[in-house]
């Protein structure tokens, strides 16, 4: 039955997922010019260690202002937490960030339906999940799953291959509470994401720049 119970709650999360992708949801629309999202890729890329392997970073903006509140990168190798992904990092360094200033936990959460949300590759179901229920305006993805799973990230298969789920987000709700539902807009600068992430599983691929392979494992690494 536990088993059960969390396949159920996998499911239904990706298919509310899925649901922003298939068009099934209406989606809120702030008419971003390209080169914004741009931007703030180009900062999602910036807030990584140079060469870093899960070269999944973040920022979260304000979208009444443009102005950047957090980021975070993915951390979860240096640190051992499997959830340390990028746009779950950079959502927990907001809530650290304004819970310091003194803001309530209610405050906090009308931050994320008041933001953007960009991210260097697009989410996984756990970080797809936690954006939707989170409401935020927007998410703005660089490198998508069907590449990264090309490139060889085989966590993505299951973002790629469960295909049934888009007819089940036809009568899938979306997160939100009432909020309107989150934008998703992707491949916004992946020339610039994908080398960042093409190289972890081809050694012929050349490192990002400023780094060099590196050891027995040819890791791309800082040119010190």
């Amino acid at each position: 039955m536990f088993i059960q119970a969390i396949l159920g709650a996998s499911v239904t999360a990706m298919a509310g997922l899925y649901a922003l992708k298939s068009g099934a949801n209406p989606a809120h629309s702030d008419n971003v010019p390209y080169e914004v999202d741009l931007h703030w890729m180009r900062k999602s890329i910036e807030v990584m260690p140079p060469c870093h392997f899960n070269a999944y970073g973040s920022v979260i903006v304000n979208a009444s202002n443009n102005e950047l509140l957090c980021s975070g990168y993915n951390s979860q190798l240096a640190i051992g937490d499997p959830t340390e992904h990028g746009e779950v990092n950079a959502i927990r360094n907001c809530v650290k960030k304004y819970t310091e200033l003194g803001w309530t936990p209610a405050q906090i959460t009308e931050i994320w339906p008041q933001s953007w949300i960009y991210t260097t590759a697009e989410p996984c179901p756990m970080c797809g999940s936690t954006i939707l229920q989170s409401g935020f305006k927007r998410v703005v993805y660089g490198t998508s799953s069907p590449d990264l799973v090309g490139m060889g990230w085989t966590e993505y298969l299951v973002s790629v291959r469960v295909k049934w789920l888009r007819k089940a987000a036809v009568v899938q709700p979306g997160f939100g509470g009432g909020r309107p539902v989150t934008q998703v807009v992707g491949h916004v600068g992946n020339n610039e994401t994908d080398p960042r992430l093409a190289w972890q599983f081809n050694l012929d691929y050349p490192c990002p720049e400023g780094c060099h392979r590196h050891g027995e494992e040819q890791v791309c690494k800082s040119v010190a």
